[in-house]
């Protein structure tokens, strides 16, 4: 079974990324696949300090059980998420969005790219996106599963 987030917030990614001059990567901190399956950004809500900040990475379209759905907790979108700390590792999730959520727009970038910023480090191939933090711990998240470690 595959579960599927609104298309309207993957087509809205997909379309402004077409329509507005992404900032270069080292300014970026968010990036899209290219597919737009995949999001992950720099969470700096709250006035966190950036070198604290997590990093969360939402898939769209997953064909992966659990984590276990919970559609009483959240009256807008859900869509599976990692999280992931400066320190330790990283934990899965149901996330509770409307449509638009992460930093908007977030540029694309190609396979075989490596993202880096506040010590965290994503490499994108066409299998999904790996990252890591400073303390190595990581994951490794597209359409088939993640792996944490």
């Amino acid at each position: 079974m595959t579960l599927r987030t609104r298309q309207f917030a993957k087509t809205a990614s997909v379309l402004s990324s077409l329509l507005v001059a992404a900032p270069s990567l080292a300014e970026s901190a968010s990036f899209s696949s290219p597919s737009g399956n995949i999001v992950c950004y720099l969470e700096t809500d709250g006035g966190m300090n950036p070198n604290d900040s997590p990093l969360a990475c939402l898939i769209f379209e997953s064909d992966w059980t659990g984590p276990p759905y919970k559609s009483d907790d959240c009256g807008l979108d859900q869509t599976r998420q990692v999280m992931m700390f400066p320190t330790g590792k990283g934990e899965v999730f149901w996330g509770c969005h409307g449509d638009v959520f992460w930093p908007y727009p977030s540029p694309t970038i190609s396979y075989g790219s490596t993202w880096s910023v506040t010590g965290f480090s994503c490499n994108m191939e066409q299998s999904g996106v790996t990252c890591a933090n400073a303390e190595g711990y990581g994951f490794k998240l597209r359409r088939a599963g993640i792996d944490i470690y």
